[in-house]
């Protein structure tokens, strides 16, 4: 429903024969075992075959990440499996990206015959950290409780009587927001993926502060260096088992056979890996069903091959039946994780309040936007993209038929239009309104990601739908089809940063929000703006110190909502004379403004450019060209200036700037 349908068979992995001439390494499981204040714990689990028989000798030689011995051990073999923990001293942790460093120690394990003559060798990279999820019943008469009656009697389900409970991820005991996307294999024939195309998807996932993606369960197991890249770069992983919408025969024996092999050679194969924090049997399959429901499919595939295989190889993870899979219907906002968007919304009832109805752990929350022009002359004409109702526009962004026959709704590109309509408004120009098909996202995702922030924990995650794309498309997915960010990834690079600022309206209170998910407090200093856009004028309303502590929100300051309604409020962090972040609030939508014309100005050099505002408030300024850059999509007062990095393709030939209110610019 949102890609075109290809049909493969055949090999498509490299396929080798290994001979054993005596004795061979069969597996090896190596996992964090305990965390002390001065060491930690790695177990290591040796599997070998006919090496007893051949009174072979095992030798494992722990390195960290600077390549120096840390731990030795050497033995002779007398069990198929060899078990040890090693106590590694002052251990460096891995953290995901955003909480710290991701160091990769090495081990490396060989198999002797009796006489010291290697038969076989094993090396793997590991990360030393622990894994859970915090799942704790709301509190009485605590805000959670609160917040759970207030979104069941919205969600019209106020008569479930089982408590709310908490979803948080905990990475070495310590909370972590979780922001990121769901991936899907990034061409229709994922054989053909390079090492450099997946490393500049990882990458950008990190650069943008999205540390946790979902390896959705209509995908593939992805090949091998996917996952060293995320253990290397400190992206986590939740992970599906490859079932996905599907009802599929578990009364055939041939077929559970087949799925039992699967789900044990990808465990076996990928449990090493750092990134992947936990496992989840499907996606979708456990949606709309009570677990004890006797119309409940895939349950015997659950129970009988992915819970067991997943307790018995990997019981270091948690074990989801599904995704999303908690509370009432399996969806359920106040317990779990959950699939859920106010994107299907009906954009005439849309408001910013619906961005703080936040689910616990949402691992699907579709979005969608356009790529810039730059991205869409790829694959389409510009009388094409220019044009609002064209079929071959539609045809690339996809629709799930179930949207549009049985609920009624909007095509997924008309849904698109209409949101873009409601908040953003639409022009006279083509070339302008493209702009906003793209700046959308980047409204959407800034509003998600800031309202699942500052619900103080109620809520803690937030993956898109989606993170990449694996055809050219003008919907979903926050990096297109050819690695280009969109204007989601920059909204969430901004919006999901270690220190990021928010607004809320609190019944005609606005409070004014830092956001700290870092480890770390911080003395920094804030200004509270207020932009009359009737007479173009800035007015500074308060500003002062402020105190940030490591790993909460902490609410600055307060204003009683007082301001005109033709005016937008922005509230800066600031480092020194460095800005942190900005955001803004408005009573309504930009659609609802007056937003008078900024004047701006641009100028290039061999890498960077340096935009200006030099009348106004320049809103969502965007550079558009044959290059990658370092920040987009953001707002300039008078007499600002920013300097992006620019990482050019070889077919760069110049810039144009686009704005939500300022004219569009070429730029030699």
């Amino acid at each position: 429903d949102w890609v075109n349908r290809f049909v493969s068979a055949g090999i498509w992995r490299s396929v080798s024969l290994r001979f054993t001439h005596k004795a061979r390494i069969e597996d090896v499981f190596v996992k964090t075992e305990y965390i002390a204040k001065t060491s930690a714990g790695i177990g290591i689990d040796i599997t070998t075959q006919n090496a007893i028989e051949e009174k072979c000798r095992f030798n494992v030689v722990i390195k960290d990440p600077d390549g120096s011995t840390v731990w030795t051990k050497s033995g002779r073999v007398y069990l198929d499996t060899v078990s040890l923990c090693a106590c590694i001293p002052h251990a460096k942790l891995w953290w995901p990206a955003g909480y710290g460093e991701h160091p990769l120690y090495t081990v490396e394990i060989t198999l002797t015959d009796s006489e010291g003559a290697p038969l076989d060798s094993y090396s793997l990279k590991t990360g030393i950290r622990t894994v859970a999820f915090e799942c704790l019943t709301d509190n009485p008469d605590s805000m959670e409780e609160a917040r759970t009656k207030e979104l069941r009697e919205f969600l019209k389900y106020s008569d479930y009587d089982q408590p709310g409970e908490s979803y948080i991820l905990l990475i070495n005991g310590e909370r972590i927001f979780c922001a990121g996307g769901n991936w899907v294999p990034p061409t229709p024939f994922p054989s053909t993926t390079t090492k450099e195309e997946y490393r500049n998807l990882i990458e950008l996932a990190s650069k943008a502060n999205m540390n946790c993606l979902r390896i959705w369960g209509g995908g593939i197991y992805e090949q091998d260096v996917f996952y060293e890249l995320c253990d290397e770069l400190g992206v986590m992983l939740t992970h599906d088992f490859m079932l996905s919408c599907g009802d599929y025969p578990e009364e055939d024996s041939e077929f559970m056979d087949s799925f039992y092999k699967e789900v044990e050679a990808n465990l076996l194969r990928l449990r090493n890996h750092t990134s992947i924090i936990c496992w989840s049997g499907n996606n979708e399959n456990c949606d709309g069903f009570d677990w004890d429901e006797p119309v409940f499919k895939d349950k015997a595939i659950q129970t009988e091959i992915c819970l067991p295989l997943t307790k018995k190889l990997d019981p270091t993870r948690v074990y989801r039946f599904g995704s999303p899979y908690g509370g009432k219907d399996n969806n359920d906002l106040t317990i779990g994780d959950n699939h859920v968007s106010w994107w299907w919304t009906g954009a005439e009832k849309i408001t910013k309040e619906h961005f703080d109805l936040v689910g616990r752990f949402t691992s699907e929350s579709p979005f969608s936007g356009y790529s810039m022009p730059s991205v869409l002359k790829n694959f389409l004409d510009e009388e094409d993209y220019l044009d609002p109702d064209s079929t071959i526009v539609e045809y690339h962004m996809k629709n799930n038929p179930y949207f549009t026959e049985v609920l009624k709704w909007p095509s997924v590109f008309k849904r698109l239009q209409r949101n873009t309509e409601y908040m953003l408004g639409l022009t006279d120009d083509a070339l302008q309104n493209v702009y906003r098909f793209c700046y959308l996202q980047y409204e959407w995702a800034r509003l998600a990601v800031e309202g699942m922030r500052r619900s103080d924990w109620y809520g803690s995650a937030i993956q898109y739908w989606m993170y990449n794309d694996c055809w050219p498309a003008v919907g979903y997915a926050a990096v297109d089809f050819y690695g280009k960010p969109k204007a989601g990834w920059y909204a969430t690079k901004r919006a999901a940063a270690s220190i990021a600022s928010t607004i809320k309206n609190t019944s005609g209170t606005l409070e004014f929000i830092c956001l700290n998910s870092s480890f770390i407090s911080k003395e920094l200093s804030y200004k509270i703006t207020l932009f009359d856009c009737n007479t173009g004028s800035l007015t500074l309303l308060k500003d002062g110190s402020l105190f940030t502590k490591a790993n909460v929100q902490s609410t600055v300051a307060t204003l009683d909502v007082n301001a005109p309604d033709n005016s937008i409020v922005f509230f800066d962090i600031c480092d020194g004379e460095t800005l942190v972040d900005r955001s803004r609030w408005y009573k309504d939508w930009l659609k609802d403004l007056s937003v008078p014309e900024a004047e701006v100005e641009c100028i290039y050099t061999e890498d960077t450019v340096t935009v200006s505002c030099k009348k106004g408030v320049a809103i969502g300024i965007a550079l558009d060209g044959d290059f990658v850059a370092s920040d987009n999509f953001f707002d300039l007062f008078e007499g600002e200036s920013k300097t992006v990095t620019l990482k050019k393709d070889s077919s760069f030939n110049g810039i144009m700037l686009y704005g939500y209110n300022h004219k569009i610019l070429a730029v030699k």
